[in-house]
Order: C-alpha cells, then structure tokens, then sequence
C-alpha cells in the first residue's frame, strides 16, 4: 500500500470479466493526474482474476464482502483512510464505481475536476426522486472530509444491498447532510456548460434528441442560440429528467463523463448510439469490444419484464 495524500480516489468496484480493461483505464488516467488509488473490490467469483489484473496497477486495494453496493465500498474505504490517518493529507477525496463505462476522454474530466475550486463537487445533479450528487463521480474537499458531519455521516451508514435504500439513505442522505452543513453540491453539467456544449456543436444532434424533444422546442432555433426562450426551455432537462441519462451521450463526448451503463437496458440509447459515442472519444477498440459483449446480455427496456423491474429496483436481481 502506498502513501494515500493529496488527491485521493476510492473506486468502488463489483468485478466482471468485461470491464477489466476499462477499469484499468481509468486507473491508469487517475494516476497521470497524480491521484491515488484506493480500490475497494466488492468480492465475487470474478474479484480473484481482478486482483491478479491490479497486481501491476499502482494502486492501493482492499477486498470486502459484496454488501452495500456502491455506498458499502465506500464506507469500507473511507473507514480505512481515517483509521489510519490518511484524512488530513487529502486535499481532495473523490468516489467513483463502475457503475459507468469510462470513456477515452476521461482525462477531460478530471482535469476539470482539478481546476474546480469546489467543497463539494459532482459530474451530474439530480432533482428526480430528491436531490442528490449522483455517486457515481463525486468528491470532497478536505474541509468536509475532515469534519464530524462527514465521519458520522460514515460511521451510522448501515449498508444493505436494496438499491433504493442505498440512493435514500446513501446518495439522498449525504446530499442533504452537506446543505445541511453549508456545503451545496456544485455539478459540472450546469446550464453554462450545456450552452457552451451547444455552441461547440461537435455532436451528434440526434443524440440530443430525446431531452429535448419531450418540451416541443425547435432544436435548430437552439444549436444557433437565436430562441433564448427555446434555451431557457431546454435547460428544464437539467432538473427534470435524469441529466446522466438524457444528456449523457454528449456529455460523455463533449466533456468526458462517464457513461452510465444503464442507458441501453433503460432504453434512453440504442447500443450503436453507446458504442458510437465511445469510439468517438478515442476509446480503444479492445475497451470497445468488451464493453459491447457486457451491455448485449442485459438486453434493453423491452426485454425486461415488470417483476424483474421491481427485483432490479430492490437489489433482488
């Protein structure tokens, strides 16, 4: 294990065969940036070949038992960072899952991330079921992570595997008790960064398509910026869908977020739409190839029936 000070990441991770690749990426983007490493493996039948595969990573990793999701992992690195003292050398604390496909632009991203001056920052914002920071990309200042609020906040998390217990008392929960403190979550996908998306153009419009085709606006009228009432209207998606799933194909390519792999089983993108997108922000085609054989299994939308959706939403399967 090496020294975790200055920016630090804990990337919580639940392993598959088909994400190795992507996983190791990323990884390898965090540490050109001079981050450290805390990989925190959520065990499966899968984490054996994962801890093989790190054993050449410059990165610091603990095995736990798969309980509590993301937020579960989270715990368990963040438990490890203050038990041994690391908190007060962290200038920045920054948690992510695989939970999203990193895209060959991520190096986009964190030097973004890099240039905020934020307490407490996120790559998307989300109104729906209650504000929240979305979990998947987040991080704290060393201000936060320091205090009482924040360690208790850890300290009472109980982790259960539910999912929707893990967004109310986890993503919900943690968004809340950093207002409650003074801390308002700051998203990198704001109406600034969407206007200068527009501007760029540098997009597939089609990709565009269903956020803003839900408000009736005329989409040419927006891409020449000449309609600010069609502007004003399209910066509704922001706080009333899901940022990540609507606008996050040209997020992902404009801006190098990460890609939620939920859009394709959530019916918000095609899988040529995905594999698109990815290849378009220089992502190899090996990361391509696996990344297309994870995403076919799960089949899309339609292919989900309502139980399984019920399963899904409570962890169950």
């Amino acid at each position: 294990s090496t020294n975790l000070d200055g920016n630090v990441c804990i990337f919580a991770l639940y392993p598959s065969v088909d994400s190795i690749n992507n996983v190791k990426h990323a990884i390898g983007v965090l540490i050109k940036n001079n981050y450290r490493v805390l990989v925190v493996l959520n065990r499966n039948k899968h984490s054996k070949l994962f801890e093989k595969e790190l054993n050449d990573v410059e990165c610091s990793l603990l095995v736990r038992e798969n309980i509590g999701r993301d937020f579960g992992a989270y715990k368990t690195g963040f438990t490890y960072l203050e038990r041994h003292k690391f908190l007060n050398d962290i200038s920045q604390l920054l948690f992510i899952n695989d939970s999203v496909i990193f895209p060959g632009n991520f190096n986009k991203l964190i030097k973004s991330t890099l240039d905020k001056d934020f307490d407490f920052g996120t790559a998307f914002l989300n109104y729906n079921y209650h504000l929240h920071a979305q979990s998947f990309f987040v991080w704290f200042s060393n201000q936060i992570i320091c205090s009482n609020f924040f360690s208790d906040f850890w300290r009472s998390y109980r982790p259960l595997s539910h999912r929707k217990y893990a967004i109310k008392n986890g993503e919900v929960k943690l968004t809340s008790t950093m207002i409650t403190n003074g801390f308002t979550p700051k998203p990198l996908l704001n109406a600034t960064t969407l206007n200068h998306i527009l501007k760029n153009r540098r997009f597939r419009k089609s990709w565009l398509q269903q956020a803003w085709g839900q408000y009736g606006i005329d989409f040419k009228q927006i891409l020449v910026l000449k309609n600010e009432f069609h502007l004003l209207q399209f910066h509704r998606c922001l706080v009333e869908t899901n940022p990540s799933h609507k606008l996050g194909l040209v997020a992902t390519e404009c801006l190098g977020f990460p890609l939620k792999k939920d859009l394709f089983k959530s019916g918000n993108a095609t899988l040529g739409d995905i594999t698109s997108c990815l290849a378009r922000t220089g992502l190899d085609s090996k990361n391509l190839q696996c990344i297309e054989l994870s995403l076919i299994p799960q089949g899309s939308n339609t292919t989900v029936t309502s139980l399984e959706r019920i399963q899904r939403g409570y962890g169950l399967y």
